[in-house]
């Protein structure tokens, strides 16, 4: 009896939960949209990516490795490995090698790369908290207008019960000979007037709910139901003047920072393109190693014996100068010119 007692309570308590409708507050309207904006998850894969760049740009500086085995088969005439001389015998090879390369200079455009992509990844922070400032500052736009079109609509409800009642009473007056036709009509446009205004401000009330909800990210066929003035929070009335308040944006403004970053990036860029023009210097070794042997069914050195004694490195020194490419070093030099310019003046 009494576990039936007790899911009998809870069920009705579940009930009684489920029937009553949430009441979301500013703070929450603004995190819920900042949680569902896809400008705001749009901007966190971008992150992803700056990060990707980041961490590429980083790799770029390492040596290179690579490994390659190859095999061949000979048929008809062709040269001896051991002997260095032409024989008419089938046979089969194959080499093992790794080699690996190292970018001594390149006239610091790697480093360059690195400390640009560290900025793009700083600069994404900067976009990401500016995507969720918008998106909550939108948000709060359409909270407080949709607050706004509550209180018409009481407003334009009070309104219309006055005329009601003036006009119930006026026509009263009327068969009681006190007041004439006229002043029933006046009032009966007075009434209807009323009525055209309560109707448009129930309507603004609606588009108002759909902006919020569409701000948010929010279902459209679900209820929102939002607190009124008595819950919003005051804000506090600031001393410090137009000029402290603009140097602290400058340092905390997303939007600031965003277009600060902006400009280091297209300066590292430029140094990038000026460095391009700079001969590369760069070191390279190996080892490699092979096996060899005819297909007559005579006899051949062992594999592992093979593979040991013909083992041989190298090490070596290269240095490239950029002559003449098409002139895309050039014109990616002055198209990066150009792009600093424009950062500045942005």
């Amino acid at each position: 009896m009494k576990r039936v007692v007790c899911i009998s309570f809870f069920l009705s308590i579940t009930i009684i939960l489920h029937g009553q409708t949430k009441v979301w507050t500013l703070e929450e309207c603004m995190e819920y949209a900042v949680q569902n904006n896809t400008r705001v998850s749009s901007q966190e894969a971008r992150n992803k990516i700056y990060t990707q760049n980041y961490r590429e740009a980083i790799a770029r500086l390492l040596p290179s490795v690579g490994a390659e085995v190859n095999a061949n088969f000979s048929f008809g005439r062709g040269l001896d490995s051991e002997t260095n001389t032409y024989t008419d015998v089938n046979s089969f090879s194959n080499t093992y090698g790794i080699s690996s390369s190292l970018v001594l200079f390149d006239g610091l455009a790697g480093i360059t790369r690195v400390r640009m992509q560290k900025v793009s990844r700083l600069m994404g922070k900067h976009q990401l908290q500016e995507a969720e400032d918008l998106t909550a500052y939108e948000t709060m736009e359409a909270f407080f207008n949709t607050l706004y079109y509550c209180e018409m609509v009481d407003l334009a409800q009070q309104q219309w019960e006055e005329s009601s009642r003036n006009l119930q009473r006026t026509r009263r007056m009327e068969e009681l000979g006190l007041k004439s036709s006229p002043d029933v009509a006046e009032l009966a446009a007075k009434e209807a007037s009323d009525s055209y205004s309560l109707t448009r401000q129930k309507n603004l009330l609606k588009i108002g709910i759909i902006r919020l909800k569409e701000k948010m990210y929010f279902p459209i066929d679900e209820d929102l139901q939002i607190a009124g003035y008595d819950t919003l929070e005051l804000i506090a009335k600031t001393e410090d003047s137009p000029i402290d308040i603009y140097k602290h944006a400058l340092l905390f403004l997303p939007t600031a920072q965003v277009a600060d970053a902006s400009l280091r990036i297209r300066q590292l860029s430029y140094r990038a393109a000026k460095g391009s023009l700079l001969p590369t210097l760069m070191a390279q070794g190996g080892i490699s190693t092979g096996f060899a042997r005819f297909m007559d069914g005579s006899e051949y050195i062992p594999f592992s014996e093979q593979f040991r004694n013909k083992r041989g490195y190298y090490v070596g020194f290269s240095l490239s100068f950029p002559l003449f490419d098409g002139l895309s070093r050039v014109s990616n030099l002055k198209r990066s010119r150009q792009e600093l310019i424009i950062a500045r003046n942005e």
